[in-house]
């Protein structure tokens, strides 16, 4: 879809309605309180691309940050960095010519996902890892997303054809296919700054990722990578606070340094929005909330195995839909390329861009790589 930001505040305030993201590692959250966030895909913000294969999707975010649970199926980590999320969307696939009325069987079928999840997002600060967990409750084959592709590309590109041909997307007439994300994040190297505590110079982490369900079965494994990186980490923007009966002592060292009974926190709280414990005029220790902004470069790559694609081989059960694509015909595995970068400007604004370039998803797809970009804007308050 080549739309503009106009179309992501129009759609935002005229239907509240918003998109599943394509495995997205920009602008990830756990506020000290809460998030909301508009997240935008569109092949036209990479390289002109028009309408191809992943065509474009909306997402709208609120993560809210609440009391941990002590169960481990919800708290997997046991620990208090603990959000919950909630977001709602849409996605959009079409085959390179939209302006065809009949199937195109040389190359992908039409499909959309539209959905409501709820999930949540948990961290332990002291070892680096986190886990995301998100139930998807969507429907294939909307009105609703082709509706917004054909009038934006009426109202705001007048130039580009229409898609004509929607009657023939995958479970036409809306049928309900759920879906589960699971994904697990491990930091293992740092290489931190000599002069300055909160940033480091090259973060690496491994991440895998587990689809099940209607809408997409897969697994994923990657490699994140964060040249550099200012009160961050695992390509999240945290704001930690002090643990129930964590004990804080006056140091002897210089500038009136305080530091913490575990000396890894006081490094983890130095890193994210709380530059170092100090002592004030009252030689009592007191905590220095440090600087408002954040800030990140990141690459990560990542090898996908796809089981299950119901937006190229149809439904999972009872399809009735008129294309798909066979088996043999889906690339299973797929190398994904995600390159971006995020800012935090005065502790509450978020803003975030990237490109994905993917390896092509089936074999009737003339060309060897898809790409796509994407922009963020968020608050947290």
């Amino acid at each position: 879809m080549r739309h503009s930001l106009t179309l992501c505040i129009l759609c935002l305030l005229l239907v509240g309605n918003v998109a599943k993201a394509q495995n997205r590692d920009i602008n990830r959250i756990v506020p000290n309180k809460d998030y909301i966030g508009l997240y935008f895909e569109d092949d036209f913000f990479y390289n002109n691309n028009f309408d191809e294969q992943y065509s474009g999707g909306i997402e709208l975010e609120w993560v809210h940050s609440i009391k941990a649970p002590k169960s481990k199926l919800l708290n997997p980590l046991q620990t208090s960095n603990y959000a919950v999320i909630a977001s709602y969307g849409f996605t959009v696939f079409t085959p390179d010519s939209i302006a065809a009325t009949q199937i195109v069987r040389s190359d992908r079928p039409y499909a959309s996902y539209q959905f409501g999840s709820i999930g949540f997002v948990s961290i332990d600060s002291i070892t680096k890892r986190k886990v995301r967990a998100q139930l998807y409750l969507g429907w294939f084959g909307t009105e609703f997303p082709n509706r917004v592709q054909n009038w934006s590309h009426t109202a705001l590109t007048p130039d580009t054809d229409s898609a004509l041909g929607w009657n023939n997307q995958i479970g036409n007439g809306g049928t309900f296919a759920p879906n589960l994300e699971i994904q697990f994040d491990k930091q293992f190297f740092a290489l931190p700054s000599c002069t300055y505590p909160n940033i480091d110079y090259m973060q690496l982490g491994f991440s895998a990722d587990i689809n099940i369900g209607g809408y997409l079965n897969s697994g994923s494994l990657g490699i994140r990578m964060t040249p550099i990186s200012v009160n961050s980490y695992l390509s999240t923007f945290i704001t930690p606070s002090i643990p129930e009966g964590f004990i804080v002592e006056k140091d002897t060292s210089s500038n009136g340094i305080v530091t913490a009974d575990t000396l890894n926190y006081s490094k983890l709280l130095s890193r994210n929005f709380v530059n170092t414990f100090r002592k004030d005029d009252k030689d009592k220790p007191t905590i220095n909330r440090g600087r408002n902004w954040a800030f990140n470069i990141y690459a990560f790559p990542q090898l996908r195995f796809i089981g299950h694609s119901s937006s190229l081989q149809g439904l999972l059960f009872n399809d009735q839909s008129v294309y798909t694509l066979n088996s043999s015909e889906v690339n299973r595995f797929l190398w994904n390329w995600e390159f971006g970068s995020n800012v935090v400007i005065a502790r509450h604004l978020h803003i975030g861009a990237s490109v994905q370039i993917r390896k092509a998803e089936h074999t009737k797809f003339n060309k060897n790589t898809h790409s796509f970009g994407a922009v963020s804007l968020g608050y947290t308050w």
